[in-house]
C-alpha cells in the first residue's frame, strides 16, 4: 500500500504539472481535458516512536555500530516519511550509572532519526535506550551490553584506611584495572604492585605489596606501615597502566609496648649529671613514640663496672610518651656503665655502653691501710694513699706530692720512712714507714696542697725482742735515809724504747755516782711485772749532791739513772715570827713574846688599842714556844702546851665567850695541850694536840672547823676522822694539815681547789690531797694552798689569779702543781696573794703578787716563779701575812742567827722598823730582839 500511494502520488503530480502548464498536455489527442478528480487522502498522523536500528553491544566509548535509529510511525506503524520530528535518546535502564555521549537529539529524515555518535561510558549488561519526542509515544530499546574498553589504568577503589602502625589497613586496600573510561577491565590479571607515594614519617610498608588482579581487581589485605604520620599515601602500578595515587590517610602509634632509650646516657665525669638529659620514650611495637603515654618509667644501672651508686630522680612521669632524666649521675668511675629502664607492662630497654671519668681532684683517701707492725719494722703491705675526686674515685692523672705522718700518737712515736712521695696514676706509695714506739690506736694521716686530707684506721704498734733497760721513773730528791718518792721503775725495752710487756727479768739497783759514800737500802733485786721493776722502798743514808743509780740484768745492756741529790731530812718548821694581815709577832729564844703594827682590837696584847711602829711585850709573862697571828687578832702556845688568844673577839679566841676584844691573853677552853695553834686570815683558829689530834674554833660558814658542820664554835671542836696531824694550818676560809704520815689533808671552801682533792666542791670534813704526795708541812692562804715534801719539792693548789702557785701560769688548779724552778724547800708559806719559801741552803724565794713589795725581791712587779729575796740574807724560817680590803700585805723572815727581817706593806708599822713606809727589801725589826 506504502508503494501504491507513492507511485500515486506521483502520478497526480503529472497531472496537475499538464494541467497548470499548458491547459493540457501536449500531444495529447483528447479533447479538452477532463475535470480533475477528487484529491487524495490526507497521509497517516504520525503517533509514536520506534527503534528500527536497535542499538548493538559496545565497548565502553566506542559509537554504536550500526547507528541506532528512531522511526516516527503511525498507530499502525507506519513510518510517516514526511515527519521531521526532532528524536531524543537517553538511557533506559542504566546498570551502571553510564553517561550517553554523542548527538542524542537528530530530526527526523523522511521519517527515520539516524543516531550515528551514540556511546556509553560505563560497562554494564543490560542498557536500554528511550526515544522521545513531542506528543509521541516515546520507545525503549532493545537491551544491549557495555563492555569494558582496553586496559588503561589503574584506580584505588577501596582505599587505605586510617591505621595503628603496625596494623593492616581494615578494609583490605584494592586496586582495578580500568579502561580509560574507568570501567573495571574485569578480563585482566594484571600484576599490580603498591608502594608508598607521600611519605610524611619515612615509613615502610609492609606486607603482600605486588598482586595479580583477579577479575580485574587486586587485593592488598596484609599491607601496613610502621611509622605514625598524617597525609600518608599509596602509589599503584602496574606495566602498561597509568598509575593511581590513593587518597591520603593517617597512621597513628600503636598500644604502648617497650621502652626505648631516644637519648643515650653520655660519658660524664664522676658525680656530674649526665648532659644532654636522658631520654626514654614509651614506644610501640613498631617503634613509634606513643605520645598519649604517661607512664612513669624507673631507671637503674645495668651494667655497673665500678659498683657505682646512681643519683638523681630516676623515676619520673612521661610527658607525651618521653621521661627526661635531667639529673642522673653516677658516683663510681669505670668503663662499659650501662642503664636499663622499666616500667609495669612494657618491655625494658638497656643503654648504650658509656664511661663515667674521675671528677677534678679533691681529698686523699688511705687505700692501702697501715697495718699492726713491730716497732722500727715497715709497714707491710706498703700504705697507699689515693688522689681521689668528690665522689671517691681515684684520679689517675694525678702526680701530687703526698706527705703522711703520725695522726693519733697514743705512745708519742716518731714516724720513719720517705713520708712525702708523689703519685703514680694517683696513687702515693709510701714503701718503708715504720714507727718507733710501741702503741695502741696510732693513725697516720695524709695531707696535699690543696686537697682535703685523710686519716688511717687504726693500727698497733708491738714491741721488739728484750735489748735494754730504762729508767722511766728516775730516783727523785730525796732526804738522806728518807724512801725515795716515786719509787724508781726501770723498764725492759726493745731497740727502740718499748717495754716489753712480756718480761719478767731479774733486775738489780745499785748506787753509780756515789758523792757522799751513801748506802742504798731497801730491796735493789726485782723481778719486772708487765716489763717493769718497780723499787719501792730505796734510801740512801748520806746527804750529796749529784748521786745517780745504775741498772743491770743478764743479757741486756744497762742503765744509769739522771742525777739526783739526797738532802738532810726536811721538818715541819714552825717560824719564830708570824706576819698576819696588819701585826705581826714573834718568840724570843727565851719564849717571850713581841708583837707590832695595828692594835685598835688589841692584836698586840699588851693591854692597850695603841699601835706599836717597834715590838712590845705580849702582857702575863707567859713563856711561849710559838705564836700565830690572824685578822687583828693572835694565839700562841706556851712551852707547856697551853693555848692562849687575844685581839679581835670574833669566836676565834676560843675561850667560851663573845663580847669585849681580848687585849691580854685569855686561855683557849677545854684544857688541851697543844703542840702548835695556827690563826687565821679570818675568823678561825686550829691547832694540833701533843697527841696529834686536831682541833678548831671560831667562825665555819664554809665547814673550815672540819667537825662536819657549818656552825660556828667558840670553844675547840675536834677536827672529824680520827686522823693524827703533825700539823695545821688556817686559811682564809679553808684549813689544811699534814698526818704523821705526810699525808695532806684539807677542808672548807674549796670554789678555787684550795682542798686539792681534784674538786671544787666545799667540804666540812677533811678529804686527802690528791696526788699521793709525802709532806713535812703545808700552809694555807687565800683561797690557796702550798706545801712542802719531805724530799724539799713545793707544791701548790687553788686560785692562782696573782700567780701564787708559783708554776708559771695564772690557771688555778684543783690539784697539786709543782712550784717551777726545780728548788728544794725547808718550808713555805702561803699568803693573801703571795708565796714565799726557804731552801734547804736557806735562800729566800717569794711569788705572786707584789704590788706592796711583799715578794722582797726589789721591786713591785709580781712573778708566776719564784724569785730571790734581795738582799743575800740567809734565812732559816719565812712568814706570808695576809691582806684586807684596805691593807696590803707583807712577809717576814728570821735569820738562822734569829734575826727577824720584814717586808711589803707598812702602813700600821707591821715592819717593825719605826716606820710606817712600805719596803720592797728586807728590813731588820728594831729593837735587837733575838728570835
Amino acid at each position: 500500500m506504502g508503494q501504491f500511494n507513492q507511485l500515486r502520488g506521483r502520478v497526480w503530480a503529472g497531472v496537475v504539472l499538464c494541467s497548470i502548464a499548458l491547459g493540457g498536455c501536449s500531444g495529447s489527442s483528447a479533447g479538452p481535458v477532463p475535470p480533475p478528480p477528487p484529491p487524495p487522502p490526507p497521509p497517516p498522523a504520525a503517533a509514536k516512536l520506534a527503534f528500527i536500528g536497535q542499538p548493538s553491544n559496545a565497548v565502553a566509548g566506542a559509537a554504536n555500530t550500526p547507528a541506532v535509529q528512531v522511526a516516527v510511525q503511525d498507530a499502525q506503524g507506519n513510518t510517516v516519511t514526511t515527519a521531521t520530528t526532532s528524536i531524543t535518546v537517553a538511557i533506559g535502564t542504566n546498570p551502571a550509572s553510564g553517561t550517553l555521549a554523542g548527538t542524542t537529539t537528530v530530526a527526523a529524515v523522511n521519517g527515520v532519526a539516524t543516531f550515528s555518535t551514540l556511546s556509553l561510558n560505563r560497562a554494564a549488561a543490560g542498557y536500554t535506550l528511550t526515544a522521545s519526542a513531542a506528543s509521541l509515544a516515546s520507545a525503549t530499546s532493545s537491551a544491549f551490553n557495555i563492555s569494558a574498553a582496553a586496559a588503561a589504568k589503574l584506580v584505588f577503589t577501596v582505599q587505605p584506611s586510617n591505621a595503628a602502625a603496625g596494623a593492616p589497613s581494615t578494609p583490605a586496600v584494592q586496586v582495578e584495572v580500568q579502561d580509560a573510561l574507568g570501567n573495571t577491565v574485569t578480563t585482566s590479571t594484571s600484576s599490580i604492585t603498591v608502594a608508598i607515594g607521600t611519605n610524611p614519617a619515612s615509613g615502610t610498608l609492609s606486607g603482600t605489596m605486588t598482586v595479580a588482579a583477579i577479575s580485574g581487581v587486586a587485593t592488598f589485605s596484609t599491607l601496613s606501615l610502621n611509622r605514625p604520620g598524617t597525609g600518608y599515601t599509596l602509589t599503584a602500578s602496574a606495566t602498561g597502566l597509568t598509575a593511581a595515587t590513593s587518597t591520603a590517610f593517617n597512621i597513628s602509634a600503636g598500644a604502648a609496648a617497650k621502652l626505648v632509650f631516644t637519648v643515650q646516657p653520655s660519658n660524664a665525669a664522676a658525680g656530674a649529671a649526665n648532659t644532654p638529659a636522658v631520654q626514654v620514650a614509651v614506644q610501640d611495637a613498631q617503634g613509634n613514640t606513643v605520645t598519649t603515654a604517661t607512664t612513669s618509667i624507673t631507671l637503674t644501672i645495668g651494667a655497673n663496672p665500678a659498683s657505682g651508686t646512681l643519683s638523681g630522680t630516676t623515676t619520673v612521669a612521661a610527658v607525651n610518651g618521653v621521661v627526661t632524666f635531667s639529673t642522673l649521675s653516677l658516683n663510681r668511675a669505670g668503663t662499659g656503665y650501662t642503664l636499663t629502664a622499666s616500667a609495669t607492662g612494657l618491655s625494658g630497654a638497656t643503654s648504650s655502653a658509656f664511661t663515667i671519668s674521675a671528677g677534678a681532684a679533691a681529698k686523699l683517701v688511705f687505700t692501702v691501710q697501715p697495718s699492726d707492725a713491730v716497732a722500727g719494722a715497715a709497714s707491710t703491705p706498703a700504705v697507699q694513699v689515693a688522689v681521689q675526686d668528690a665522689q671517691g674515685n681515684t684520679v689517675t692523672t694525678a702526680t701530687t706530692s703526698i706527705t703522711v705522718a703520725i695522726g693519733t700518737n697514743p705512745a708519742s712515736g716518731t714516724l720513719s720512712g720517705t713520708t712525702t712521695v708523689a703519685a703514680v696514676s694517683g696513687v702515693a706509695t709510701f714503701s718503708d714507714l715504720s714507727i718507733d714506739k710501741a702503741g695502741t690506736g696510732y693513725t697516720l694521716t695524709a695531707s696535699a696542697t690543696g686537697l682535703t686530707g685523710a686519716t688511717s684506721s687504726a693500727f698497733n704498734i708491738s714491741v721488739g725482742a728484750a735489748a735494754k733497760l730504762v729508767f722511766t721513773v728516775q730516783p727523785s730528791n730525796a732526804a738522806a735515809g728518807a724512801v725515795n718518792t716515786p719509787a724508781v721503775q726501770v723498764a725492759v725495752q726493745d731497740v727502740q724504747g718499748n717495754t716489753v710487756t712480756t718480761a719478767t727479768t731479774s733486775i738489780t739497783l745499785a748506787i753509780g755516782t756515789n758523792p757522799a759514800s751513801g748506802t742504798l737500802s731497801g730491796t735493789t733485786t726485782v723481778a719486772a711485772v708487765s716489763g717493769v721493776a718497780t723499787f719501792s722502798n730505796l734510801s740512801i743514808d748520806k746527804a750529796g749532791t749529784g748521786y745517780t743509780l745504775t741498772a743491770s740484768a743478764t743479757g741486756l745492756t744497762g742503765a744509769t739513772s739522771s742525777a739526783f741529790n739526797v738532802v738532810a731530812p726536811v721538818f715541819a718548821v714552825v717560824a719564830p715570827v708570824s706576819a698576819g694581815i696588819d701585826h705581826t709577832c714573834g718568840v724570843t729564844s727565851s719564849g717571850a713574846a713581841y708583837c707590832w703594827g695595828y692594835n685598835v682590837y688589841g692584836g698586840l696584847g699588851n693591854g692597850t688599842t695603841t699601835g706599836s711602829l717597834l715590838p712590845v711585850a705580849v702582857s702575863g709573862g707567859l713563856t711561849f714556844a710559838a705564836v700565830s697571828t690572824g685578822i687583828d687578832y693572835t694565839c700562841g702556845v706556851t712551852t707547856s702546851g697551853a693555848a692562849y688568844c687575844w685581839g679581835l673577839r670574833g669566836g676565834q679566841l676560843g675561850d667560851g665567850t663573845s663580847g669585849t676584844d681580848r687585849l691580854t691573853p685569855v686561855a683557849v677552853s677545854g684544857g688541851l695541850t697543844f703542840a702548835t695553834v695556827s690563826a687565821s686570815q679570818y675568823f678561825h683558829t686550829c691547832g694540833v694536840t701533843t697527841s696529834g689530834a686536831a682541833y678548831c674554833w671560831g667562825q665555819n660558814g664554809s665547814g673550815q672547823l672540819g667537825n662536819g658542820t657549818t656552825t660556828g664554835s667558840l670553844i675547840p671542836v675536834a677536827v672529824s676522822g680520827g686522823l693524827t696531824f703533825a700539823s695545821i694550818s688556817a686559811g682564809y676560809l679553808e684549813t689544811c694539815g699534814v698526818t704523821t704520815s705526810g699525808a695532806a689533808y684539807c677542808w672548807g671552801a674549796n670554789a678555787f681547789g684550795a682542798s686539792g682533792n681534784g674538786t671544787g666542791t666545799q667540804t666540812t670534813t677533811p678529804v686527802a690531797v690528791s696526788g699521793g704526795l709525802t709532806f713535812a708541812a703545808v700552809s694555807a692562804g687565800f683561797y690557796f694552798t702550798c706545801g712542802v715534801t719531805t724530799s724539799g719539792a713545793a707544791y701548790c693548789w687553788g686560785y692562782n689569779g696573782g700567780g701564787g702557785l708559783g708554776n708559771g701560769t695564772t690557771t688555778n688548779s684543783l690539784t697539786p702543781v709543782a712550784v717551777s724552778g726545780g728548788l728544794t724547800f725547808a718550808a713555805v708559806s702561803a699568803g693573801s696573794g703571795q708565796t714565799c719559801g726557804v731552801t734547804t741552803s736557806g735562800a729566800g724565794y717569794c711569788w705572786g703578787s707584789n704590788g706592796y713589795g711583799e715578794a722582797g725581791n726589789g721591786t713591785f712587779t709580781g712573778s708566776t716563779t719564784p724569785v730571790a729575796v734581795s738582799g743575800g740574807l740567809t734565812l732559816a724560817a719565812v712568814s706570808a701575812g695576809g691582806a684586807g680590803s684596805t691593807v696590803g700585805p707583807h712577809t717576814c723572815g728570821v735569820t738562822p742567827g734569829r734575826a727577824a727581817y720584814c717586808w711589803g706593806y707598812n702602813a700600821y708599822g707591821q715592819l717593825g722598823n719605826g716606820t710606817t713606809t712600805n719596803s720592797a727589801i728586807p728590813v731588820a725589826v728594831s729593837g735587837g730582839l733575838t728570835f
